[in-house]
């Protein structure tokens, strides 16, 4: 499993904010994933995507991430949304 933390932009605001889940004994070292998002007008995560990392890793950060759900009024705009989140797997 990976543990999730907000960027700044994001941190608050999340409704649900699932773990990625990987195969037992995927991790080696403990490894971080950055996930970049973007919401739309719903709160609900259109775009995710990663750069670097291991693929399995990587694969299992961004499903994650696009089962995420923000409360958007809690953003000053309704839509164009973007943070990252990071996935820290041990």
């Amino acid at each position: 499993r990976g543990s999730p933390s907000l960027s700044s932009r994001l941190e608050g605001k999340a409704l649900s904010l699932p773990e990625p889940e990987v195969p037992a004994n995927t991790v080696k070292e403990p490894t971080r994933i950055f996930v970049k998002i973007k919401l739309n007008s719903e709160g609900q995560v259109f775009s995710a995507t990663s750069e670097a990392g291991e693929q399995v890793l990587r694969d299992a950060a961004i499903e994650a991430a696009k089962k995420s759900t923000f409360s958007i009024e809690k953003f000053r705009r309704r839509w164009g949304v973007w943070g990252t989140i990071t996935y820290t797997f041990q």
